[in-house]
């Protein structure tokens, strides 16, 4: 279990104290869905109430709105069909792992210029988590292959850490 953070006036301070508390193993997946929901509902509400031409997601500057957006919505949406494309075979009773590899992204998608399309994506992967939240287990095994230029690199995860 990670270090609690404590959040003061002045400064963020991380507790030394780390107290070994059981947990259900589907509540973990209920509160890590439960932040990924809130990380998407930031880039929902930065689309509904922040941002109020579609132009403003494709503008040419370091930071392309747009494109962030979707590369970050990517991973949950890639992690989710990864799940969903085992567990829809009935692999997950025997814990066989999910593949996964974040690196087979669709770039140039519609969510990258249309709010009204950004804000869809975001609350389909929202609704896809949530539904795996329903069944997938904290420990579901993953392997994750990553492209890391002239070389593939496989790495063992779980869904929980994923998430």
């Amino acid at each position: 279990m990670a270090p609690t953070a404590i959040t003061h006036p002045e400064s963020a301070v991380v507790s030394s104290k780390v107290t070994q508390v059981p947990q259900d193993r589907s509540t973990v997946v209920e509160q890590l869905t439960d932040v990924a929901r809130h990380v998407m509902g930031q880039a929902i509400d930065l689309l509904e109430n922040t941002l109020t031409d579609d132009k403003q997601l494709t503008y040419q500057s370091k930071y392309i709105p747009g494109k962030h957006l979707r590369h970050a919505r990517d991973h949950y949406a890639l992690l989710s069909k990864a799940v969903l494309d085992i567990t829809s075979t009935g692999a997950s009773n025997s814990q066989a792992p999910v593949t996964l590899s974040y690196d087979a992204r669709i770039r140039d998608t519609p969510m990258e210029t249309s709010i009204t399309a950004g804000i869809q994506a975001f609350r389909e992967a929202v609704q896809q988590l949530d539904d795996i939240a329903k069944y997938a287990p904290e420990d579901l095994p993953v392997v994750l292959t990553a492209d890391t230029g002239p070389h593939q690199q496989t790495l063992n995860t779980t869904y929980g850490r994923e998430v």
